[in-house]
């Protein structure tokens, strides 16, 4: 404390309680001395603390940085590998597919595909021309088809044949979904085509009393050459 603060000091205590002595206001004064420097010596701690605490701070944020760091690349690593191991995968997938596809192709002989294609393009063009849907279509186009195959060839025109076509093409492409030409009304139109275009069978004529007599000869004359020719032998 300084010694102007001290006379000012003094000269208030004489004015406000003149009762009080010299030696009291020393008191007060070497009490309000030790306070002060009470505080000075705290606030030097509390300096010296922050000094402490700012110089160590930047270290710890280091380290916790670091580790972060560290943390986020470890999660990029992972993502990474999970990336490589789903896009493999898909790749093995992609190559047991290629191989159940070639095993399909080789299901049917070269003849049958051959003649699949050509009842398949047939029904291309019948869709064309009557504006129906070609995949998938419905029963109703399908027996249209196979009607309309029998009315052009005037007979069967290969109807199971071109039927089987349908069926085969069908489940190339949607094998979860039943084909339509298994359904009951290709089924009956089937049935009614070759009932419709059947050839009928014609009866043998039963044999005349005459040529009966011809067969009988001729088994005799057959069995005496025969006879003749086993004597001649031996």
């Amino acid at each position: 404390m300084s010694f102007l603060q001290l006379a000012k000091l003094k000269k208030l205590d004489k004015k406000c309680c003149p009762a009080v002595g010299v030696s009291e206001v020393e008191a007060r004064s070497s009490s309000s001395t030790k306070v002060g420097g009470n505080l000075e010596m705290n606030l030097s701690k509390l300096r010296l603390l922050v000094r402490n605490s700012s110089v160590a701070q930047p270290i710890n944020v280091g380290k916790s940085r670091s580790t972060h760091g560290k943390k986020d690349c470890s999660k990029l690593n992972k993502s990474i590998n999970s990336r490589e191991v789903k896009k493999k995968k898909v790749e093995e997938w992609q190559s047991v597919v290629n191989i159940m596809e070639d095993n399909i192709d080789h299901a049917l002989s070269v003849n049958s595909t051959s003649q699949y294609g050509y009842w398949w393009n047939r029904f291309d063009k019948f869709c064309d021309e009557f504006h129906r849907q070609k995949q998938p279509f419905n029963a109703i186009t399908a027996a249209g088809f196979l009607s309309w195959l029998a009315e052009v060839s005037k007979g069967l025109g290969g109807v199971d044949q071109a039927r089987s076509a349908l069926r085969h093409f069908h489940y190339l492409k949607y094998p979860d979904i039943p084909s339509p030409t298994e359904g009951m009304r290709v089924d009956m139109v089937v049935r009614g085509i070759k009932r419709k275009y059947k050839k009928p069978v014609q009866k043998k004529k039963p044999l005349s009393p005459l040529d009966f007599q011809k067969l009988l000869v001729a088994i005799v004359v057959n069995s005496i050459s025969l006879g003749r020719l086993g004597k001649a032998l031996y």
